[in-house]
């Protein structure tokens, strides 16, 4: 399936169940400007990317925070946008996302964000820090007392140090087991930045992330993760998606700013995703098209976000009773908003459970769901070509 729409598309499927060869792959071999792809094990650039550089005039970047010789690296304070109205609120939207407050105490994920949001500050005055010199800072022997204080020692513009005084005074007067805990929080949500790859990686930018709306070149950044690194790498995925879908939003769209394709797969892995909090329909009036890949749906979780967003929804075989029940209510309502067609439909979990290898659902496009069958890239001689001179990496 192709849809050259800017509406949000979501793809429900357990693995292997064609999600990447009937809808990720051909939108990625036909959408010709910018996108970001994140790249579970490099599958879908070393599908994409030559013709993706060849034929769509892309500039190619890959990004691996964890791999020893990633081609592209990014450091996360550097898309702070220095000495403006902006600075603050991207700091503290920075250390929003790398403490989402998920199942924690509420309170307590304030605290910690208020930490980390002070020792950003404290770290500004450096311009070429990154997150690996924050989480140093928070590792000095002398303890959070003296990081609170440390913004005392550098020179800052007047709304920092309001800031920097302000958060500095929060923190001491906090009990010391909350302070404490709060330390510890911060310093676990930046542990990733211990490891020397990671902490190499994010020291410094080798692009700058205004280029994925600039007027130039076309960009397709592949974010590859190994899925044993998911876990690891989940603070830094949630980080970098937010600051991509937040400088995507922060000005009205521009005629000539290049359209953004933010592709998602495996996104049930990644947990607590910061930039799903606001519509994805909001992302799509300002030029960004997310297409996104889950694989199953329980109630509240990401996927159900998500699926609940996704303006055009792509169901494959089902093969859990949870996922085909949430699906199945979500095709009853719509049939029951008076669609008069008598075309038979799946409305039963137990149909959508049933559903045949090759069968798929399509919802959003129509009043009543579509039935489809699904076909791989490789079955089309058009995308054949389009991958068979694919670069190995």
């Amino acid at each position: 399936m192709i849809d050259t729409s800017m509406k949000p598309v979501v793809v429900v499927g357990p693995a292997r169940s064609g999600k990447g060869t009937s809808v990720l792959v051909p939108s990625l071999l036909t959408w010709r400007q910018s996108a970001v792809v994140l790249d579970v094990n490099g599958e879908l650039g070393t599908i994409t990317e030559n013709w993706r550089r060849t034929e769509a005039h892309n500039q190619i970047r890959r990004v691996d925070f964890a791999g020893e010789s990633s081609p592209d690296t990014y450091n996360f304070l550097d898309a702070i946008r220095r000495d403006t109205s902006h600075e603050l609120a991207d700091i503290e939207a920075l250390a929003a996302s790398l403490l989402p407050v998920g199942d924690k105490d509420g309170e307590l994920v304030g605290h910690a964000r208020a930490l980390l949001t002070l020792c950003i500050i404290a770290k500004r005055p450096d311009g070429s820090a990154g997150l690996s010199d924050v989480f140093e800072l928070l590792r000095r022997h002398d303890g959070p007392y003296a990081t609170a204080f440390s913004y005392r020692e550098v020179a800052l513009g007047t709304e920092l140090c309001q800031a920097a005084e302000s958060l500095s005074y929060e923190f001491l007067k906090l009990p010391y087991d909350e302070a404490i805990t709060a330390l510890g929080m911060v310093a676990a949500a930046l542990c990733p930045f211990a490891q020397p790859e990671i902490a190499k990686n994010t020291k410094r930018s080798s692009f700058k992330i205004t280029e994925l709306r600039g007027h130039g070149t076309p960009v397709t950044l592949y974010l590859t993760v190994k899925h044993w690194e998911i876990g690891l790498l989940q603070p830094l995925i949630n980080a970098f998606l937010s600051q991509v879908a937040r400088y995507t939003v922060q000005a009205e769209a521009q005629s000539r700013a290049s359209r953004l394709l933010l592709l998602l797969d495996a996104c049930g892995s990644l947990g607590h995703l910061d930039f799903m909090e606001e519509p994805l329909a909001r992302l799509s009036e300002r030029g960004v098209k997310p297409l996104i890949a889950v694989q199953n749906i329980s109630a509240n979780s990401t996927e159900c976000l998500a699926w609940k967003q996704g303006e055009i929804r792509v169901v494959l075989p089902l093969n859990r009773p949870t996922t085909a029940e949430i699906i199945a209510n979500e095709i009853r309502a719509r049939v029951d908003h008076g669609s008069t067609e008598t075309e038979p439909r799946p409305v039963t979990p137990e149909e959508l459970l049933r559903m045949r290898r090759h069968d798929a659902v399509i919802l959003g496009l129509a009043k009543s769901p579509i039935r489809a069958g699904l076909r791989g890239f490789y079955e089309d001689p058009k995308f054949r070509a389009r991958t068979s001179m694919a670069t190995a990496h």
